[in-house]
């Protein structure tokens, strides 16, 4: 008796954590295909950039920072944050620009 409801809960458990690995997986495929079709309908190079960050900061919540190219020179960074209240100088550094490159 004892060995039947070790292997049934052990199942239970096995089942719940393939429950919630394919609800993460579905989750990040439907950003990913919310950001195809989204793209699609993008006008511009800053549209793209702004649509990627996005996307970049709802699969990993992390903050983004775009540099886009003008005439084989960086622009200004543009910093889109994951946490509007944690806003960090570094990103505007000379270093980070120069990981940029």
């Amino acid at each position: 008796m004892f060995i039947s409801v070790l292997i049934t809960s052990s199942l239970a458990i096995r089942l719940k954590n393939h429950a919630s690995q394919s609800a993460v997986v579905v989750y990040k495929t439907k950003i990913l295909l919310d950001a195809s079709q989204v793209l699609q309908q993008a006008k511009d190079k800053n549209d793209i950039m702004k649509i990627t960050a996005n996307q970049i900061i709802k699969l990993m919540h992390k903050d983004v920072v775009t540099y886009c190219i003008e005439n084989g020179k960086l622009e200004a960074p543009k910093v889109i944050l994951a946490d509007e209240n944690n806003f960090s100088s570094d990103y505007l550094s000379e270093s980070e620009k120069t990981v940029a490159l």
